[in-house]
């Protein structure tokens, strides 16, 4: 019964999430894009278009975000239709990134890797741009003084106990970038890092594949930093 009236349901559907601001439509809009693959990509860019004319509101703003990440996993074997959807797609990621929206990043991101997947457009490459922008101009402000701090301490934190592999994975991939990227700022804790490090490494391990290179990553990360390395000798 719905099959004939799919795009009028969808769209619907759609105004309902961004002016009700109910979270759980959009659980009703992923299962509407599941059932309904064939009937949604040809009017992908219709969804695509109301989807940029809804408000700035949080709880629309992820529906937004997750209903185009559906979108995409539906049309990407379909370069034509993607090629039309990227145009809308790109104006939300645009504008999460002009505006340093930091709490969608994650979920822009996810956005522009299913952009690039197969290949990377022109405008893409401008996105790019933006995200470099982002990282030079406004993430530089993560590494000031106690903020540093702080960013160690979740990390380190994170090796407790009560926190899994998946979780350390993460945590080991931040102390490296932040040993790499912080010459100069934390040397002082790089010695406690690098034996964090250790002592995790001869601990069990549920898996290890990950985890395990990335705890050796972060033992060798102060040898770029020849402060760091004469500390951890010493």
């Amino acid at each position: 019964m719905i099959k004939p009236h799919v795009r009028v349901v969808v769209i619907e559907v759609l105004r309902l999430v961004a002016r009700a601001e109910i979270e759980e439509m959009t659980a009703v809009m992923d299962e509407l894009m599941e059932q309904y693959v064939d009937d949604v990509v040809p009017i992908a860019v219709d969804v695509t278009t109301e989807l940029n004319q809804e408000e700035d509101r949080t709880v629309t703003i992820m529906g937004i975000l997750s209903t185009l990440g559906s979108v995409l996993e539906i049309v990407e074997e379909n370069s034509e239709v993607m090629a039309h959807v990227e145009v809308q797609v790109l104006r939300v990621i645009k504008s999460v990134l002009d505006n340093y929206q930091i709490d969608y990043f994650e979920e822009i991101l996810a956005l522009t890797n299913s952009l690039i997947l197969t290949s990377v457009s022109e405008p893409m490459w401008e996105i790019f741009f933006d995200i470099h922008k982002v990282a030079v101009n406004e993430g530089g402000s993560l590494f000031v003084g106690k903020r540093v701090n702080a960013l160690v301490e979740m990390a380190v934190n994170m090796f407790n106990d009560e926190f899994g592999e998946d979780d350390q994975i993460h945590a080991a991939k931040l102390l490296e970038c932040l040993i790499l990227q912080c010459q100069g700022r934390i040397d002082n804790l790089v010695p406690d890092i690098v034996q964090l490090a250790i002592t995790r490494l001869h601990q069990p391990f549920e898996d290890g594949k990950e985890l395990r290179p990335m705890l050796l990553l972060v033992c060798y990360s102060p040898y770029f930093n020849p402060p760091c390395k004469i500390l951890c000798v010493n």
